[in-house]
């Protein structure tokens, strides 16, 4: 059975983040002391974005991972509620009937759930095992289920119609959700046309309009007479190098707000920004590769 809560550990992120970092710099430094000047000016820009691409996507990635995780367990969550009532209602008292429903598979929220049962045989207080449960999971959702169920277990309130309200409210919630996402795919949809039209003016700009200015510019500084000069010609490959740099800029955050706008979480759109990002660069190098 895969590990999923092993991306909460912060001592694996670190070692994760360190090493991309390393990998990054070295690959910073060779390019800035050995290739520049000695290779082609696409070559160094792109080992450029590679180099901070290692730095930053490993991280990204781990939020990404995160997101789905808290999103699996919180479409498991109910289920555990489902599993928990039926044992209250089959007689149980609350902790038996959580040893009982931690029988069953909830995916991602399987190993806290066990975790949960084997705490409570333990002698650990319900209330601690509750919020230990809250704290590990990391889901707001979760967090306020969890804080209700404690003040219906504190109070001596009906914990069963408590329970089945929770499941209703989170059931809800996943709907709503689920419905928000299905909504704005269309505006995703949208967002990456806009981009791709963004390109299409990178790739307009960069390989017929600045030619033709600094073409012009070119002539007139050759015309100038009398020790008087004319317009300074125009550095294309400058510009080509910087519309690179905004097309990835322009994937980066665009598939970044995309995942912000569809599933409320930033780290949502990290598989977006990936995608957005490298057919900004590719489009505008192989643009230029075919018609330079």
């Amino acid at each position: 059975m895969k590990k999923h809560w092993d991306i909460f550990k912060k001592k694996d992120q670190g070692i994760i983040l360190a090493i991309s970092a390393f990998f990054a710099i070295a690959l910073l430094l060779i390019n800035f002391f050995f290739m520049k000047g000695r290779v082609d000016e696409v070559i160094v820009t792109l080992v450029n974005i590679v180099s901070v691409s290692i730095f930053i996507m490993p991280a990204g990635l781990i939020q990404y991972e995160k997101y789905k995780i808290v999103l699996d367990i919180e479409e498991k969550f109910p289920d555990f509620l489902r599993n928990v009532v039926e044992g209250l209602r089959g007689g149980m008292t609350l902790p038996l009937s959580i040893n009982y429903a931690s029988q069953n598979y909830y995916g991602a929220l399987d190993p806290y759930v066990r975790r949960l049962s084997a705490q409570i045989s333990w002698g650990v207080p319900f209330d601690t095992v509750l919020s230990n449960f809250s704290d590990q999971l990391k889901s707001k959702i979760i967090a306020r289920s969890v804080s209700t169920i404690n003040e219906a277990h504190r109070s001596g309130g009906n914990i069963v119609d408590v329970l089945e309200s929770v499941t209703k409210s989170t059931v809800e919630i996943e709907k709503i959700r689920k419905e928000r996402a299905s909504r704005i795919s269309g505006q995703m949809m949208t967002g990456y046309i806009i981009f791709f039209v963004f390109i299409g003016v990178m790739v307009g700009l960069r390989e017929f309009l600045i030619p033709a200015l600094s073409w012009d510019a070119a002539s007139q500084s050759e015309d100038s007479w009398m020790g008087t000069s004319g317009q300074d010609p125009i550095d294309a490959e400058a510009y080509g190098t910087m519309f690179i740099h905004l097309a990835v800029i322009q994937g980066v955050f665009s598939g970044l707000a995309m995942g912000k706008l569809a599933y409320g979480s930033i780290g949502a759109g990290t598989k977006h920004a990936t995608i957005m990002s490298l057919m900004g660069y590719l489009g505008l190098v192989i643009a230029h590769a075919i018609l330079a």
